[in-house]
């Protein structure tokens, strides 16, 4: 296996970060939603928030937090490769797919002692 992370692996990781945005946008959008809706409340319209807005604004947390979890999942997986992250108990494979990781922090200490 190479020192390089495959394009797989950058792919998942990549889809997973867009996920925790997306699910975080979803889910900070509810603070937002709520504090229209609170300063709506008291106009003469009634209950102006009070629609399927709120229903759907009640629905986008959930939402985001699933897709924050599903989210950091991927990236797990992306950044350490089946094996690495524990789904896949090989521990062949596992020092296969963290070996890029292995090769730069021994990289990273091999600067440090030639420094000094």
């Amino acid at each position: 296996m190479s020192d390089k992370i495959s394009s797989e692996r950058k792919a998942i990781y990549y889809t997973g970060m867009v996920l925790v945005v997306i699910g975080f946008v979803l889910f900070i959008s509810t603070f937002f939603t709520f504090a229209a809706v609170f300063r709506d409340f008291g106009d003469s319209h009634g209950f102006g928030g009070f629609g399927i807005t709120s229903k759907l604004s009640f629905l986008s947390p959930i939402i985001g937090m699933v897709l924050i979890i599903i989210g950091s999942i991927l990236m797990t997986i992306g950044r350490k490769g089946a094996a690495g992250s524990g789904i896949i108990l090989d521990p062949e494979k596992e020092r296969d797919d963290l070996k890029p990781f292995s090769s730069a922090k021994g990289k990273m200490i091999n600067d440090v002692v030639e420094k000094y």
